[in-house]
This record gives C-alpha cells, sequence and structure tokens, in this order.
C-alpha cells in the first residue's frame, strides 16, 4: 500500500512540486534571508506552481498531443496519467487557482510567473515533436529551459517573500547556485528516459555520451558549485557553508548509491537538503 501511495504521489509530480518550493528555500538561504510566516505562502505558490507545470507536461492538454517517448520510457506513469487525464486536467486547474491565489498575496510578479511557467510547458513540450525540434528534444537547451524556469521562480518567489535578496554578489551567488543544481539534475534525471528518448530522436547527454557522461557531467556542475560555495566570499557565511557542504556530500551519496532508476531521488534530494540545511541554521 505505502509503495502504491508513493508510486501515485510520483506519477501526479508531488516531488517535483516539493523541488519547486525547496529551490525557493535554497535561494532565500544561501542569500542569508531569515525564515518568516510569509514562506509558507510563498512555498504553497511554489509547490502549486511546479506540480501544475509537470501534470501539464505530462497529461498535456489534449490526448492525441501526448509524448510517445513519455509512453515508452515511463509506461506505469502513462497509463495511470492515461486512466485519470480528465481528473488531472482538473487538478492543474485546481493547482493553477490556488497557485494564482496565493501568489497574488506576495506580489502581481508571481502570478504572471505562473502563467509564463505553463505557457513555456506547452513551448518546451506541449505537442508531440513534427519535423521541427522541440526545446525537450535539442542538446542542452532542454535542461537550459528547466533550469530557467525552475530557478526563475524560484527567485521571483523568494525575493517577493523577503522584499529583497540582500547585496548582489551575495544574490547572484544563490541563484547561480540554484540554476547550477537544477542544469546538473535534469542532465542527471535524462537518464531515466536515454532509451526512449535515443529512439525518438530526443538530444540529451545520456543519449549522446551514455549513463556516464551524464553522471561525470551532473556531478562536476554540482560539486564544482560546492567548492564556489565554499570559497567565494559573497554572501552570508553560514549558510553558504552549509549549501556547500550539503552539496558535495549529497552528490557523493548518490553517486555511491547509483540507484537504477533516479528521478525521485534526485527530485526529493533538494527538498531534504534544503530541511537540513535549515535545521544546522537553527543551531548557529
Amino acid at each position: 500500500m505505502t509503495d502504491s501511495l508513493l508510486n501515485k504521489a510520483s506519477h501526479l509530480a508531488v516531488p517535483l512540486g516539493l523541488y519547486t518550493a525547496a529551490g525557493v528555500v535554497a535561494v532565500a538561504q544561501a542569500a542569508g534571508q531569515q525564515p518568516r510566516a510569509l514562506w509558507l505562502v510563498g512555498l504553497g505558490f511554489a509547490f502549486c506552481t511546479g506540480t501544475g507545470a509537470y501534470l501539464l507536461d505530462r497529461v498535456k492538454l489534449r490526448d492525441a498531443w501526448a509524448d510517445p517517448p513519455d509512453r515508452r520510457a515511463h509506461p506505469a506513469r502513462a497509463a495511470f496519467i492515461g486512466r485519470h487525464r480528465h481528473a488531472v486536467r482538473w487538478l492543474i486547474v485546481i493547482l493553477t487557482i490556488t497557485g494564482g491565489a496565493l501568489g497574488a498575496l506576495l506580489s502581481w510578479v508571481l502570478v504572471a510567473g505562473l502563467v509564463a511557467m505553463l505557457v513555456g510547458v506547452f513551448v518546451y513540450a506541449g505537442r508531440p515533436r513534427g519535423r521541427r525540434a522541440r526545446p525537450k528534444d535539442v542538446l542542452l537547451a532542454k535542461n537550459a529551459f528547466v533550469a530557467v524556469g525552475i530557478t526563475g521562480l524560484a527567485s521571483a518567489t523568494a525575493w517577493s517573500i523577503a522584499g529583497g535578496l540582500g547585496a548582489w554578489r551575495g544574490a547572484a551567488l544563490a541563484i547561480g547556485h540554484v540554476f547550477v543544481r537544477v542544469l546538473a539534475d535534469s542532465v542527471l534525471c535524462d537518464l531515466d528516459d536515454a532509451a526512449a528518448d535515443g529512439a525518438f530522436g530526443t538530444e540529451t547527454i545520456a543519449t549522446r555520451f551514455g549513463a556516464a557522461g551524464a553522471w561525470a557531467v551532473s556531478d562536476g556542475l554540482r560539486l564544482v558549485m560546492g567548492v564556489v560555495m565554499l570559497l567565494v566570499p559573497w554572501g552570508a557565511w553560514w549558510p553558504r557553508m552549509a549549501w556547500g557542504v550539503a552539496t558535495i556530500v549529497s552528490t557523493l551519496g548518490l553517486r555511491t548509491i547509483r540507484p537504477k532508476r533516479v528521478r525521485d531521488w534526485v527530485d526529493l534530494r533538494l527538498p531534504l537538503e534544503a530541511a537540513v540545511v535549515a535545521a544546522v541554521l537553527v543551531f548557529v
């Protein structure tokens, strides 16, 4: 039963909603911002937006637009989404309305960000590939698209919650830290889809250079960013140190475990790190 519930949560993009919310925490913490009551509003907004956006990518606006590579790579998820497609589309509507209401409490910029995120999903892969490649099909473009979207939303939300992110250098490091992490994570998540992507012409690091290449690029980016957080003297010292150590330790930890399917591990890693860093910062 537990496994079934966890699978359903994964199919419904709950880990990805948590990942998006954790991005807000990561930006705010690394920029030296302190927790406040509005964080709950901002995290709720990010969760609803992230979950809704990924569900839209999975269910599409029309049944005929379902992505063949996704069906081949994740048959259980595709079957679940297919059986409940109407309910999932209504869930997207509910998440969009809820996210919009929460975002409006902080800033109308976030409402615009929510709309941009949903439009971005449609541009990214709203319809199956035709004669022209979509951003989702282009080497590194798909990873950059995801990284810009999540980092932009997380940064705007953190900014709205805190009324700013402090000095520009600290803010730039905090935002850059999350961007590199999301970019690296998206490269690693492509491992689960490599066979299907290759069959349908979607180019990724995993299809071009294999699993070893994807691990090397993802881990390399994360380890470099971890060292940068430790050494570059911008922003608040303790949050920067905590995130630098968390990044390095979690990178080496997942590489040691090396699970057969990595997506859910990667999606849940950032929320776990954010919680650990928050616990550390309480005592310093």
